[in-house]
């Protein structure tokens, strides 16, 4: 807990109340004397108890709250200059004062670390601050796993949500509603946070499909470009380190939509830079023993070469 420093160390407290050191000058304990009851507390003197009862009463906190600061005082290594003593002892008072009043208007909703907050106001007050430092620990901590429960389960509504909206975009997909459902799964890949990249690169892929389609079948070469955009940002999450045949999968896609555009175009750029993507995605399904779609990426391959040639 960071507290700003005391305004009020040598004059008047927010509100008018006098500050701590104007109490204590008032009460008549000039510095020399703070030395002398530190030590006189030490030896448990009835004289002592009787002057720290007296000035916890002006000061408006309690007599063993006011006890542990001149023990505080005294457990200073190297010893306080007994002409900062006043100051210092001002300065903890001033700061137990805040502390107490702070921790009264802290709550949680929680009852069990409601109570724990409690136990630990009540322990400020009567200046234990070892334990109210572990009942504070102990809030925390049980705060924090709180809050990871709720962003778990905040994560898994997002991950509904998204799925939900991509349910949206196969509707879409059955209507033929091409740029419908390319939004949809735009949506959806953006609904996932960063980890789940998986995810995010199957609606990424899903979104770069529908994109296909609609350019492939409307032929319009704007939206191909769109789609060849939007299967290279699958790719960035969709890597070969991370899921080897999602890749393969991903880069079949990116040279599908580059062999359409290129068909349609003079150059041979984007024909060869599919020939590469096909390859690629070939040689990741050659490397598991995946020899099912051999077939299909050999006549790919020669349906690209021969668009290549024929320029």
């Amino acid at each position: 807990m960071v507290f700003s420093k005391v305004s009020a160390k040598y004059g008047v407290a927010a509100g008018g109340d006098l500050s701590a050191r104007d109490i204590i000058i008032k009460y008549g304990l000039a510095e020399d004397e703070i030395g002398a009851l530190m030590r006189e507390l030490h030896a448990q003197d009835s004289a002592a108890v009787q002057k720290v009862a007296e000035l916890s009463a002006r000061l408006g906190i309690t007599d063993n709250a006011l006890t542990n600061f001149f023990r505080i005082l005294g457990e200073q290594e190297p010893a306080i200059p007994e002409e900062k003593l006043l100051e210092t002892l001002a300065d903890i008072a001033e700061r137990h004062r805040l502390l107490l009043e702070q921790a009264k208007t802290l709550r949680s909703e929680d009852p069990a670390i409601q109570a724990l907050r409690e136990q630990a106001t009540a322990a400020i007050d009567q200046g234990w601050y070892d334990e109210a430092e572990r009942l504070l620990s102990e809030a925390e901590t049980k705060e924090l796993a709180a809050a990871k429960g709720f962003q778990a389960a905040a994560a898994q509504r997002l991950r509904n949500a998204a799925a939900t909206r991509a349910e949206r975009g196969e509707l879409s997909l059955v209507r033929l509603n091409y740029l419908d459902a390319a939004l949809h799964f735009k949506e959806a890949s953006e609904r996932i946070p960063a980890p789940e990249y998986r995810i995010r690169g199957d609606y990424l892929n899903r979104y770069g499909g529908a994109l296909y389609r609609y350019g492939d079948e409307k032929g319009d070469n704007t939206i191909l470009l769109q789609a060849i955009g939007i299967y290279r940002k699958a790719l960035s999450e969709l890597t070969r380190e991370r899921v080897p045949l999602d890749w393969a999968m991903t880069q079949n896609n990116l040279g599908n939509a580059l062999s359409t555009l290129g068909a349609r175009e003079s150059g041979t750029a984007r024909l060869k830079e599919a020939s590469a993507c096909i390859a690629n995605a070939w040689g990741v399904y050659k490397d598991a023993e995946i020899g099912q779609y051999d077939e299909y990426f050999r006549r790919r391959l020669e349906e690209t070469k021969k668009l290549i040639d024929a320029r």
